[in-house]
Parts: C-alpha cells; sequence; structure tokens
C-alpha cells in the first residue's frame, strides 16, 4: 500500500528514478544481510575462507551486473542528469538561446566550408580566434546544441571527408595513410580508431564496399 501510494506520486522519469532509488537499496540490503551471514558462518567454522571470499565476490558482482543493466536499458537515467548539469554549467555564460543557435550555424558553415577541420594543428583556441568569440561559447554550443565536443565535433567532420577521399578514384589517396593526413590526422592509428568509431569499419574495410573497380587498396 505505502509503496502503490509513493509510486503514485511519481510519473514518467519520476517513477524511473524511483525504480533505480528501490533497486538501490533493496539490492544494497540483501547484499550486506548475505555478506553477514556468510560472516557469521565463517567465524562458526561452518564454511571455509575461501569459499566466503568466493561468494562475497560473486554476490557483489551480480549486483554490480544488475546495476549496469538496468541503467543501459534506461540510459536518460544518465545522459537526461548530465543535460541538466549541462544547461546549469552554462547558465551565467552571457550567451542566450538565440545567440547560440546562431553561434552554432556560424560555426557549422565556417568549419565546413572553409575546411578548417582539414588542418592537423586546429585547436579549440585557434578556433575561437577564428571566429573571433570566446574559447567558452564555442564549448557551450558544441556541448549543449551540438551535443559533442571539440574533437568528436571536427573529427566527425573529417571522417566524412576520409569517406569521400576512400570512395574516389583519386590516386594520390590510394594509400590509406595518404588519407588519413589528407584529412587532418596525425597518424594511421588514430585515423583507423575514429573512422570505426564514426563508421563502425576500418578505412580499408569501408573502401572495399565503396572502391571503384580499378582502385587498388594499399
Amino acid at each position: 500500500m505505502g509503496q502503490q501510494l509513493i509510486e503514485s506520486q511519481f510519473s514518467g522519469s519520476q517513477n524511473l528514478y524511483w525504480q533505480w532509488l528501490k533497486l538501490l537499496l533493496n539490492g544494497f540490503a540483501l547484499i550486506f544481510i548475505a555478506d553477514l551471514a556468510m560472516l557469521c558462518l565463517l567465524l562458526m567454522d561452518v564454511m571455509q575462507q575461501h569459499w566466503v571470499m568466493s561468494l562475497f565476490t560473486l554476490s557483489e558482482s551480480i549486483y554490480v551486473f544488475v546495476l549496469a543493466a538496468f541503467a543501459m536499458r534506461h540510459p536518460q537515467l544518465v545522459f537526461d542528469r548530465f543535460d541538466v548539469s549541462q544547461k546549469n554549467r552554462y547558465q551565467n555564460s552571457g550567451l542566450n538561446q538565440a545567440m547560440a543557435e546562431a553561434l552554432a550555424r556560424h560555426l557549422e558553415d565556417t568549419v565546413e566550408g572553409e575546411k578548417l577541420y582539414l588542418d592537423n594543428e586546429l585547436s579549440l583556441s585557434a578556433l575561437a580566434q577564428k571566429l573571433r568569440v570566446p574559447e567558452h561559447h564555442i564549448s557551450q554550443v558544441l556541448s549543449v546544441q551540438l551535443q559533442q565536443n571539440f574533437y568528436e565535433f571536427i573529427n566527425r567532420k573529417r571522417i566524412e571527408h576520409a569517406k569521400s577521399l576512400l570512395s574516389s578514384n583519386d590516386t594520390q589517396y590510394n594509400n590509406i595513410l595518404a588519407v588519413a593526413y589528407g584529412v587532418g590526422f596525425n597518424n594511421k592509428s588514430s585515423f583507423n580508431t575514429a573512422f570505426k568509431r564514426f563508421t563502425q569499419l576500418t578505412p580499408s574495410q569501408f573502401r572495399q564496399k565503396n572502391q571503384f573497380p580499378e582502385k587498388k587498396i594499399l
């Protein structure tokens, strides 16, 4: 009855947070009781120490697994709170909603139009100087409006450009390393990592799916 009364006061995401709290508290209580029982058995010489330690580890592992599974099933538990903290973080930045949206468009247009992402030494401070706006305003727009950080923003554009080079018949970019350097990466390893992250494919796999028949993979 008490539980139904409490749950009736919550709806949607609020009820989800209540379920999460119950899972945390009930799980902690069960582990505490189980650990206490096993400790008593150990002190009474009913159970050997290595079995007690194994059961300790197993019970705590199950608890962590259940929490992780619940969080993965309901990612808004984490990301909704993250969004709120980001908004609060920039509440006094001096950049209102309209200004932030205008800066986001200006940022996209400038970086894309001038292909600034091809510069392998591009940094947040250099971009701020280019746009003539404070660094923290760019960070705010990237985080709140575009929902990514500086490196995700730049690398995403580099990978999009790399996809066009890998699909083209330009012999200058037959080599994967040449593509990596050509789009602004400093080494092949970081290029491969970023490419796999954004496309779920390696550069070679992407080329095999999109190459011209006469192109040779190097």
